[in-house]
């Protein structure tokens, strides 16, 4: 029986799909398969939270996922396409992973960085 991979990662996770990763295996399955089983296939997309690679013959592999996982993938991807953009959120991030920086609310944030008043 195949071991199934654990349903949350550590909060220390940082990726989807990655090759070798037991968080996010990639799991082939050919065309016919596909086929013969796209209901529980999708299904198991969805709740599982699982990528499938479909194999075919005499053709690209195509990755079937989440609608939310790749909405979240090409947000990551846009807001790390600017250099600036990319070194301002990993420095906050390791901010925020080193516990250094100060918790504060949504509405503190806002005032912050759109010098917003209070109402």
């Amino acid at each position: 029986m195949e071991s199934q991979r654990p349903r949350h990662p550590p909060k220390d996770h940082q990726g989807a799909g990655i090759p070798g990763c037991r968080y996010c295996r990639l799991i082939p399955l050919h065309g016919t398969s596909l086929r013969e089983n796209l209901a529980s296939v999708l299904n198991r997309v969805i709740d599982e939270q699982e990528t499938i690679i479909v194999r075919r013959k005499g053709a690209a592999d195509v990755a079937m996922l989440p609608a939310s996982e790749l909405a979240g993938l090409l947000e990551t991807a846009h807001l790390l396409r600017s250099p600036a953009n990319a070194r301002r959120l990993l420095t906050a991030l390791r901010r925020a992973q080193s516990k250094k920086g100060k918790p504060g609310t949504a509405t503190e944030l806002r005032r912050k960085m759109l010098g917003e008043t209070e109402a």
